[in-house]
């Protein structure tokens, strides 16, 4: 008797495996290397003033002036409108995802009823009912690495830093400065408030104790203010005589490192998730508009992109640095390429080498399954031609990085 088998058709992932085999014998094309738009869309009326990428990396929040005063959700990977939020007041100046990115944090303009004094006001949405559950004193929003602490501060007449906990809005602190405020921020572990001063004082505040810890002299005009990943550094920068970015010890508060921006001024300032790399929204004093990279390390800078004529307001990493994010003040909402990431390293090691093989399939295969797989990655380190898409287009490349 003969003994018959049978078998099933080979998956994607097995053909393109197969693929490499062949293809390792073939000459490949070359990766691109220069910053690519991976989508842009003008979805404000007027000036983009904040942008955050969720904890996950799939969506993107923008903060939009008037006249619409809105906030708007983005899908991260081809920038669809997944939500609207209704305008408040005058404008939206800062936006943050909360917790696992249930929440969000938008910091607004308003303009009194009776008197047309300037304050700052802050809503917590639920984004899965597109609702208002808690407001909040303070225009500038931060949030800790948890999500969890929030602070909202300053603008216009409002002299306070605030700091509360979401879900259910438990007031840590209420810290009246006493200052007109210009930026402000939360430390990762939220025990350190950070408020920046038009005259230049930067001052570091203990959440616990509600009592000022330091002053940090930078020097001029505070625009933006961030702490790293691992609280070593607060970063200060802003404009005029301020117009650089001090990096300091916030446990000490002395000056470590300053990096030249050149005549410019200085919208607004990000750490890379692995706080290693500073990036910068820079106008210089010739109406050039720039977005700068440093290493934290040495101060070295490592690259400037020219995102067009109109001002960067807002800039922001994705969760996994594959991807950057910025506003403009023509409304646009642009989601790039990071230009320093190694196109290829796919397991995110910090090598392109035969370990990124089946990790690359899967994100040109089955994206959900990379995702599941690879959670602190990005789908984008497959885009090796830099075409703003990971897909079969990209194996020639990625081959050819790996006989290099």
């Amino acid at each position: 008797m003969t003994r018959q088998t049978t078998r099933s058709a080979p998956s994607s992932v097995e053909v393109v495996t197969t693929l490499f085999v062949v293809l390792a014998i073939c000459a490949a094309a070359s990766a691109e290397t220069s910053l690519t738009v991976v989508w842009s869309t003008t979805g404000h009326a007027a000036s983009v003033q904040s942008v955050a990428f969720s904890p996950d990396g799939q969506r993107v929040a923008s903060g939009g002036t008037s006249p619409d005063s809105a906030v708007v959700i983005w899908d991260a990977a081809d920038g669809a409108p997944l939500a609207t939020l209704p305008g408040h007041h005058a404008g939206v100046i800062s936006v943050e995802f909360c917790g696992d990115g249930a929440q969000l944090a938008a910091g607004h303009v308003q303009i009194g009823d009776v008197y047309p004094v300037q304050s700052g006001v802050t809503y917590i949405w639920d984004l899965d009912s597109e609702t208002v559950v808690d407001s909040f004193l303070g225009g500038f929003v931060s949030v800790d690495a948890a999500g969890g602490d929030v602070l909202s501060a300053g603008w216009g007449i409002v002299r306070d830093v605030g700091v509360h906990r979401v879900p259910g809005g438990q007031e840590l602190a209420d810290i009246y400065t006493g200052d007109y405020i210009t930026a402000a921020a939360l430390s990762a572990d939220g025990a350190i408030a950070a408020s920046g001063k038009y005259e230049g004082d930067v001052d570091l505040w203990s959440v616990s104790s509600e009592s000022l810890m330091r002053t940090l002299a930078h020097g001029g005009p505070v625009r933006a203010i961030a702490f790293s990943p691992d609280d070593q550094y607060v970063a200060t920068a802003g404009q005029g005589e301020g117009a650089v970015v001090y990096l300091w010890q916030p446990g000490t508060g002395a000056l470590v490192r300053t990096l030249d921006a050149g005549d410019a001024y200085i919208s607004d300032v990000a750490f890379s998730p692995d706080g290693q790399t500073m990036m910068a929204a820079v106008s210089t004093a010739s109406f050039e508009r720039r977005i700068r990279f440093w290493n934290v390390a040495d101060g070295a800078l490592l690259e400037t992109l020219n995102p067009g004529d109109d001002v960067v307001n807002s800039v922001a990493w994705s969760p996994s640095a594959a991807t950057i994010a910025y506003g403009l003040s023509n409304g646009e909402v642009v989601v790039a390429r990071n230009p320093l990431m190694l196109a290829g390293d796919v397991n995110c090691d910090g090598l392109v080498d035969f370990g990124d093989i089946n990790p690359f399939v899967a994100a040109i295969t089955d994206e959900a399954l990379y995702r599941a797989t690879y959670p602190n990655c990005d789908p984008m380190y497959a885009d090796v031609t830099g075409d703003g898409a990971a897909d079969f287009g990209d194996i020639n490349p990625f081959v050819a990085l790996l006989l290099n």
